[in-house]
């Protein structure tokens, strides 16, 4: 599992100050947005249909290739 740092932060901070709440341990990592992307972009094209994800995770998994890539893309 990547911490929030090496996931890129969080893709959505909350900008405010909650009582019992860090910022930074809460919502979606930036690396989790990307792979949503990247996620909804395979599934766009028609040639690849829908999976069923139950025995199949690979589609999922290039998803996250694509967004540890794009993480490093961002470093440079």
């Amino acid at each position: 599992m990547h911490t929030v740092k090496k996931a890129g932060g969080l893709a959505f901070p909350w900008p405010f100050k909650v009582p019992g709440h860090s910022p930074m341990e809460e919502g979606l990592s930036l690396r989790d947005f990307f792979a949503a992307m990247a996620l909804q972009g395979i599934l766009s094209n028609p040639a690849i249909g829908l999976p069923i994800f139950k025995d199949d995770p690979s589609l999922a998994q290039a998803a996250y290739e694509y967004a540890d890539a794009m993480l490093r893309a961002r470093e440079k």
